[in-house]
């Protein structure tokens, strides 16, 4: 999912538009999520009212508050740091993923099922789907991953740790 994000390849209405320029059809669909924008790539992630509130929740929440809410500037602060694994840039990472995810899927859930879910449920979603991931991960034991992981309702003896 990320990997078509980075490369702007979802099936957005300003890339399906351009298919249709050639067959003659110009109906352009407004953002399902807010109803005020055009769907398209930047709009969805994250310059929809409905999805920035969203993000915006997420990174105050999660100390993300210095990466801003457009998607340039997400993949301008994550791709230096793609490798890292820093418990803080791990999290960052996921929880990024994880809203991305969820965004796509309640656009796709809402053009295609006619069903709708407010953006405190999306939050609760990407909060456990964390939080779920981190339970698998192997972090290096010290002060700022106890807290990191206690902000995350995760305690230290349900994660494995290395000394």
């Amino acid at each position: 999912m990320c990997w078509l994000i980075f490369r702007r390849k979802l099936s957005t209405q300003d890339r399906i538009h351009v298919w249709n320029m050639a067959s003659g059809s110009m109906n352009l669909m407004c953002c399902l999520l807010c109803k005020k924008g055009m769907d398209s790539h930047n709009h969805l992630f994250f310059e929809c009212s409905y999805s920035n509130q969203i993000w915006c929740s997420l990174r105050s929440k999660f100390g993300m508050t210095h990466i801003q809410g457009k998607w340039d500037d997400i993949a301008t602060w994550l791709i230096p740091r793609a490798t890292s694994k820093s418990a803080r840039i791990v999290i960052a990472k996921l929880v990024m993923a994880a809203t991305a995810y969820y965004i796509w899927q309640e656009r796709n859930a809402r053009y295609f099922k006619n069903q709708l879910r407010r953006p405190e449920k999306l939050e609760e979603l990407i909060v456990e789907t964390v939080r779920l991931k981190l339970h698998s991960f192997k972090f290096k034991k010290n002060d700022r991953v106890t807290r990191i992981l206690k902000d995350w309702k995760i305690a230290s003896a349900e994660v494995m740790l290395d000394d």
